[in-house]
């Protein structure tokens, strides 16, 4: 039977007396990497499989041909991804019988407001652009703009007095 790479990674640091930390510094190869690889949870990447024949003194390309025959057994990383033909935001359609499930809306993230479109952004600037216009034409409002900060003051104190 072949030799894995984990048992031969295995066999070298014991022969040689060393600890995994140890390993790891004489390797160039990550503590974290080493430990999958002993456990046989993960197999080493295209950058690292060079240092772990170096270190096992392999051939790079034997090392590449232990590591593509062992098979990872450690967990899988992440959340599955979505069935093949459901929809987003659908709920999973069961055989009981009864009233049709009700389509969920897909939310945005909590506490944000929802997004708006350009026509909006659009409507806003308008309504802006138009009341600058009533404020230019009214005469009073240009004669109150054009104040200093004094006369505003006098016009505000006559204006409280009414």
């Amino acid at each position: 039977m072949a030799a894995s790479l984990s048992s031969l990674l295995a066999d070298k640091i014991k022969a040689d007396g060393l600890s995994l930390a140890a390993a790891a510094t004489a390797s160039g190869i990550s503590l974290p990497s080493i430990r999958a690889v002993l456990k046989a949870t993960s197999t080493p990447n295209a950058r690292s499989i060079g240092k772990y024949a170096k270190f096992l003194g392999l051939s790079e390309s034997e090392a590449i041909g232990l590591a593509a025959n062992a098979k990872s057994t450690g967990p899988k990383k992440g959340k599955p991804g979505r069935k093949p033909g459901r929809k987003p935001g659908r709920p999973k359609m069961t055989n009981k019988p009864g009233p049709k499930p009700a389509v969920v809306k897909v939310k945005g993230k909590p506490g944000r407001k929802p997004k708006s479109g350009a026509s909006l952004a659009l409507a806003t600037v308008a309504e802006a652009l138009q009341a600058a216009e009533m404020l230019l034409k009214d005469d009073l409002a240009l004669k109150v703009a054009t104040l200093s900060a004094r006369g505003r003051a006098t016009l505000a104190a006559i204006i409280d007095s009414l």
